[in-house]
């Protein structure tokens, strides 16, 4: 948590730099929650973000909005989505209002110009699921 706290100041920061309010920067986070049933993390502060039983995970949820994150979207690893509902999903992620999305667990975690990308890949999948359906 604290990388992502980091990375939201560091962000916060560069706008503040630009001449840019950094209360305007709408920042989501796409989260890929590993829930763990029985007992709790053994190194807590070592723990991954949204990794762990529900209470660790709902603490993360709670510390992410004290940051100031706008959103936060729940992916799923490791489960077969319909190509339709992804393509639903992310036109409804591309209705909302960001500058940012941060992506956990990613090794480049930050995407500007993040509202343009996400439009760009929901009409691309939109598309291909037409030329599919042809």
């Amino acid at each position: 948590m604290e990388y992502i706290e980091n990375t939201i100041k560091s962000i916060k920061g560069q706008a503040s730099q630009v001449n840019k309010n950094p209360d305007n920067i709408k920042i989501i986070v796409a989260a890929y929650p590993n829930v763990i049933e029985g007992q709790s993390s053994k190194n807590a502060e070592k723990r991954f973000p949204f990794s762990g039983r529900l209470d660790e995970i709902r603490t993360d949820i709670e510390r992410i909005k004290q940051m100031g994150i706008d959103h936060i979207i729940f992916g799923s690893i490791g489960k077969d989505l319909n190509k339709v509902t992804a393509a639903v999903s992310v036109t409804r992620v591309s209705q909302l209002n960001f500058d940012i999305l941060l992506l956990e667990h990613q090794d480049s975690p930050i995407l500007e110009n993040a509202q343009n990308a996400v439009e760009i890949a929901a009409n691309d999948m939109i598309s291909k699921l037409k030329q599919a359906k042809e």
